[in-house]
């Protein structure tokens, strides 16, 4: 984890495999990384930094994609999606 007022890393937050992209919910109280070679998305409580759930996704997320809109809507891109 990274505070982004002075930009230096506060923690550090086990996941799966090949950790490759991160999106975050717009109140900052959750984060969602994109494990590559794992095929799953850990859920992480930005105030405990603690991985709340581990979800299995399509073959090899690699990004997200956030629509502009009052709700958090993700999209993972997988090439199995």
């Amino acid at each position: 984890m990274i505070d982004t007022s002075t930009n230096n890393v506060t923690a550090t937050v086990p996941v799966e495999k090949w950790p490759e992209a991160v999106a975050v919910t717009p109140d900052g109280t959750k984060a969602y990384m994109a494990n590559s070679f794992s095929n799953t998305v850990s859920i992480i409580d930005t105030a405990t930094n603690n991985v709340t759930a581990t979800v299995p996704v399509g073959i090899h997320p690699v990004d997200f994609g956030q629509c502009r809109s009052s709700s958090f809507d993700t999209k993972i891109t997988s090439p199995s999606l």
